[in-house]
């Protein structure tokens, strides 16, 4: 079997041109594609792109804010067009456009109400780390506002490693 992998000889890939016309544009298909290929130069090329940089640059480009009641502006026509590419890619249902709407309303009060409630959370921590608290003192905070669950556990102790008699590290000292 060996032998036979090592004696193997890859063919060279050569297109086929009645591919090749398949692919290419209308306005393509009138000359043969190794002369469509020869007419093209990399200094033609780059000349438009820099005109069609120097253009871009030349219109002002603004944020603007997402705003999910205003129709004319398109911003839930996109989330809904992407929302459904990706329903395709991962083989979900598709969602209509209402429902995306009502969605893309929730998203953002449920982001600011669950940072709000994070940072309290750490406020609360970091104050018993400044004071010294014992461990026993310390929590770990699990939260799901879709439920609304809040559940809080004791830390575990560091783990310690002993690389000599007098000498220990933990995580914290590694770096």
């Amino acid at each position: 079997m060996v032998e036979l992998c090592e004696s193997y000889v890859e063919k060279k890939f050569v297109p086929d041109d009645k591919k090749k016309l398949k692919n290419m544009s209308i306005a393509d298909k009138k000359t043969e594609p190794t002369e469509a290929v020869e007419e093209i130069e990399t200094e033609e090329i780059t000349e438009q792109d820099k005109e069609q940089l120097s253009q871009l640059k030349s219109n002002e480009i603004i944020p603007e804010e997402f705003e999910k009641d205003n129709d004319q502006n398109f911003h839930i026509d996109f989330i809904h067009a992407m929302a459904n590419l990706r329903c395709q890619n991962y083989q979900l249902d598709e969602m209509d456009w209402v429902s995306v709407k009502l969605k893309a309303g929730r998203i953002i009060p449920a982001l600011a109400t669950t940072t709000a409630a994070i940072a309290g959370l750490q406020a609360i921590e970091l104050v018993k780390v400044v004071k010294n608290c014992s461990l026993d003192t310390m929590k770990n905070a699990f939260l799901n506002l879709a439920v609304p669950l809040l559940q809080l556990t004791e830390p575990g102790p560091m783990p310690v490693f002993k690389i000599h008699e007098k000498l220990s590290v933990n995580l914290w000292n590694l770096g």
